[in-house]
């Protein structure tokens, strides 16, 4: 049963309010021969793995995956300690503030506290949603970040820990997105280094608290 136009409308707005809180980047990547806003490119992204994974995916899903990394660079790793604890505590941080921010819009655009509790939730991975709706997001993350950052990543790390990090990321994967991390839509330079740390040692054989997501 189609959805209503006014669900479709304030869907639309929601998007549009993430994508220019996004565009305020001061960070630029080169994509399709364009030099545009590192988070407004990796959100649009993020919602076009979606479609390739999960073409029905949820309206609070989208929107997740849309939003789930939003203002990134409003804290920076930096900002925190070195080392495990201090990435965790860069992570938490970030997690609360990405579903904040989201959170608010969505209740600006006519969306329910409910709705907006549950897009909170899915984006820090806790509370309302589905496993199923929870890895998709997990999915749509680590393809953005093989697809735009991994090879960046790799060059400021030590090789033993890059790999152990790579092989961690790789296990919170589905199938099916493991699938394409292997396939032509990732970079040759990125599936390269995916490649060598699949064929290096066994997976489940780590110690690092770390992934790249």
């Amino acid at each position: 049963m189609k959805k209503p136009s006014k669900y479709l409308q304030r869907l639309k707005e929601a998007f549009s309010r993430i994508d220019a809180a996004n565009a305020e980047d001061p960070n630029r990547l080169t994509y399709q021969d364009e030099k545009l806003p590192k988070e407004l490119v990796h959100a649009r992204r993020r919602s076009e793995w979606l479609n390739c994974l999960a073409p029905d995916a949820s309206e609070l899903v989208c929107i997740a995956a849309r939003a789930m990394h939003i203002q990134r660079w409003t804290i920076p790793r930096s900002s925190y300690p070195s080392g495990r604890v201090g990435y965790h505590k860069w992570r938490g941080a970030l997690a609360q503030f990405h579903a904040k921010t989201t959170a608010e819009i969505l209740l600006e655009v006519g969306y329910s506290q409910a709705e907006s509790n549950t897009v909170a939730g899915l984006i820090q991975h806790k509370g309302a949603g589905s496993d199923a709706d929870k890895q998709l997001l997990e999915d749509v993350a680590c393809l953005t970040f093989f697809e735009f950052d991994l090879v960046t990543f790799a060059r400021g790390q030590e090789s033993k820990k890059m790999l152990n990090i790579l092989r961690r990321t790789w296990r919170k994967m589905s199938p099916k997105a493991q699938a394409i991390a292997q396939s032509d839509s990732i970079p040759g330079d990125a599936r390269q280094l995916i490649d060598t740390a699949l064929g290096s040692s066994k997976i489940g054989q780590l110690n690092n608290g770390e992934t790249s997501t």
